[in-house]
């Protein structure tokens, strides 16, 4: 189930690729923050034309702590427990446009992001402690701690947005981005073993900021 999962969101972009000719275009590292949470990527792309590339890297998983008293499920609570869960794919394609006499170019795009990690969430509860001095009296406080799931979920992030990118010193280029996603969640039944997942589907946003090195000038 998990490979065909994957094959359905990669194969079409994958053909896209085969049926034109894309040559070598850059290279580029990117902070994106998604409905997963904190990543850092690293994209090779190439092109059919100037206003058409295809791009597919790599990207590394952040663990970072849990800010928001919102109680979250799994926005912002993948949390990789080892490097193997820290490393995910990501494949995309997008369309610029050259603005005349212009160092800026916006594009759009569309793109998916392949995670697989373990969930952690912040649970927090009210204890209490008795105080003799000077008078007894009950003390109540709020206590939180961190709980991961026994076993890790597969998320692939369908992301479609917008950005530009800023021609900054001759072949380097500063990218900005932002998009919405839909969410596909996979979820093991939790017994390790168990052929049985669980799924849904959650809204997501995604906010990205990097730097390319083009392998040829801009035109």
């Amino acid at each position: 189930m998990i490979i065909r999962l994957i094959l359905l969101n990669i194969i079409p972009l994958y053909i896209h690729a085969q049926t034109t000719i894309f040559s070598p275009h850059g290279v580029g590292i990117a902070v994106n923050y998604s409905h997963v949470g904190l990543n850092v990527a690293s994209n090779y792309s190439f092109q059919k034309t100037e206003k058409i590339k295809l791009n597919i890297g790599i990207k590394v998983l952040v663990n970072r702590p849990i800010y928001d008293n919102r109680r979250f499920t799994y926005r912002h609570r993948f949390y990789a427990n080892n490097p193997g869960e820290a490393i995910g794919g990501n494949i995309g394609v997008e369309r610029a446009w050259k603005l005349r006499e212009s160092c800026i170019s916006p594009f759009v795009f569309a793109s998916v992001q392949v995670t697989r990690a373990h969930i952690r969430n912040r649970m927090e509860y009210v204890d209490s402690t008795t105080v003799y001095q000077p008078l007894p009296q009950t003390v109540y406080f709020v206590n939180s701690n961190y709980k991961t799931s026994p076993l890790p979920l597969y998320a692939f992030e369908n992301i479609i947005g917008v950005g530009f990118t800023v021609q900054v010193y001759k072949n380097f280029d500063l990218r900005l981005s932002a998009g919405g996603s839909f969410v596909y969640i996979l979820e093991n039944g939790g017994t390790v073993g168990s052929n049985k997942y669980y799924s849904r589907w959650e809204f997501g946003d995604y906010y990205s900021l990097g730097v390319n090195y083009r392998f040829v000038k801009r035109e």
